[in-house]
Formats: structure tokens, C-alpha cells, sequence
């Protein structure tokens, strides 16, 4: 059995806690999914069965959509609401400053990780190690946001649609928000609707979820048709080249491709890197 099952993760629940209901419902053990939420977030949730496991470092590279409520004039020590509030003030903004503020965001930076979170410094998770009220260096890493719509703001919330690289914590955005305006802010509500080219209109609740699974195929709308001769070098694995390939559909920045005979028959799963496509599963 092998597929992907897109899940509207609920607030409360780990990423961990859905794939253990998974793996009971399904009566297996290889479950995984595609990217953590925390427990006080809720929204797209891919769960990934069987050889679909293989696929998770592509899909978690991809970009992620989430809307997202900042609360200005506090601070907590998790940069969001369920952390010990340490600071307070009541600076107002009007909604240009905020929308300023937002478009000197978009961008490449290089900023902290939360130290409530599971990034690692030697082999410990950051949380961890906050619990234990170690000293902490915190660790810098790259956060892309691509683009951010407004879709609401009454003093002290405000509510965003935000699109971001793998590995945008959005806490720290707010946090980061909170700096340019003058003032600060924390994370009060976090939902993902988007991670790569899944939606989170078409995910299932825990309680109501269909059992049919999506092909591996879905994952990219991407496709390659090889030539006949190089069916061998698909079968052991191999790498494929430009001269190996007939024919390239490109619909997305996806990085991954779907590779089919000159017979239209489904082979692979394969990945672009430079100049060849390197093997990642066979089927789809």
C-alpha cells in the first residue's frame, strides 16, 4: 500500500499523534508525513504510506502557504501564544506602517530559530534544551517569504496570508515584524493551506478520512518521456540524461518529474539536479 493521504491536521494534536491514528487505521507501521505543525497549529498535514515515505525530504523542501495571526504588544519566551508572557506594551499602528513593514520583509534573511523548537545543536533538540534552562546560542537559518497578503488588521491582530521557504518558522517572523514596526509581537493562530502543489481544501478531516490514497504520481505535475533504450538504466536506478529523454513537460518549479515510456506507461519518479535527473522511486 503505498500513497499520500492529505490530512486537516486539528489544534491539540502533534504531527506524531495523526500518524499513529494513520498507521492504526491503515495497520501499518510505515507512516510518516511532510513536514511538522505544531500542536497549536492546524491545516495541511501530508501523510506519506509506504514507498510514499521515500518522498518526504522533496516534499518538505517545497513552498508552504500559511495564514497566520500576529498579536502586537506582547512577547513570550515561545514567540507565540502558549508560551510565559515576559513583556507587554500597547503601541499602536495604522495599516499602512503595517503594510511597509511587510513589504521590507519579503526577502531572504538570515534569522534566529526559536529556542522552542526541534532544530538540533549537537544532536539535542533546542526545546530541550530550553527546558533544562541551558544557556543557548541560538542558531541562524535562512527564511525566504515570497509574498504576504493582508487579510485583516484591528489593533492588536493582525491576520496574514504568508508564502515562505521550508524552514520559515513563522514565530520568528513575527517576531521580526514586531522589530521593524518599532515594538513587539507574537504568533497567536497558525494555519497551513498550502505545501507545494497540495491544498488544504482538498484534505480530510481526522474524523471523516477517505481511505483511498493519492498516487505517488501527484506530487508533481512535472513529466518526462524517455526513449525505449534507456528503460535499463531506469530499471537499475541509473541517472538519466538529456539524450535518454524524448520529450519535457514543465508545469511547475517542482524539482521532482514523473518519467513515462514512449508507450505512455508510468516507470519513475526522478529528480532535476543540473544537467541529469537522478533516480528517487520506481513506480508512481
Amino acid at each position: 500500500m503505498d500513497g499520500i493521504l492529505l490530512i486537516d491536521k486539528p489544534v491539540g494534536l502533534t504531527s506524531h499523534d495523526v500518524v499513529n491514528i494513520i498507521r492504526k487505521e491503515f495497520k501499518t507501521k510505515k507512516v510518516g508525513h511532510a513536514g511538522t505543525l505544531d500542536p497549536f497549529a492546524s491545516g495541511l498535514l501530508i501523510i506519506l504510506i509506504g514507498n510514499a515515505t521515500k518522498l518526504s525530504q522533496y516534499l518538505m523542501s517545497t513552498q508552504k502557504t500559511y495564514q497566520a495571526q500576529i498579536q502586537l504588544g506582547l512577547y513570550s519566551d515561545t514567540y507565540d501564544i502558549t508560551g510565559r508572557i515576559i513583556d507587554k506594551n500597547n503601541l499602536i499602528y495604522n495599516t499602512n506602517e503595517i503594510r511597509d513593514a511587510l513589504n521590507e520583509l519579503v526577502g531572504t534573511h538570515n534569522w534566529k530559530v526559536p529556542i522552542y523548537s526541534a532544530k538540533k545543536i549537537n544532536g539535542k533538540k533546542l526545546y530541550e534544551l530550553a527546558r533544562k534552562e541551558e544557556y543557548i546560542d541560538l542558531p541562524e537559518s535562512e527564511m525566504t517569504i515570497f509574498n504576504i497578503e493582508i487579510i485583516n488588521y484591528f489593533y492588536p491582530y493582525l491576520d496574514i496570508s504568508i508564502a515562505c521557504s521550508h524552514g520559515t518558522y513563522i514565530r520568528t517572523f513575527a517576531v521580526e515584524l514586531a522589530k521593524k514596526l518599532g515594538t513587539i509581537g507574537l504568533l497567536s493562530t497558525l494555519r497551513r493551506t498550502k505545501s507545494g502543489v497540495f491544498d488544504v481544501k482538498n484534505a480530510y478531516k481526522l474524523s471523516d478520512f477517505n481511505k483511498e490514497l493519492m498516487p505517488l504520481k501527484s506530487i508533481t505535475t512535472n513529466k518526462i518521456i524517455i526513449n525505449n533504450k534507456s528503460i535499463n538504466k531506469l530499471n537499475n536506478g541509473n541517472t538519466l540524461f538529456y539524450d535518454d529523454i524524448n520529450f519535457i513537460e514543465i508545469k511547475s518549479n517542482n524539482s521532482l518529474y514523473t518519467v513515462y515510456s514512449e508507450e505512455r506507461q508510468l516507470l519513475a519518479i526522478y529528480k532535476k539536479e543540473d544537467q541529469h535527473f537522478k533516480f528517487v522511486l520506481k513506480g508512481g
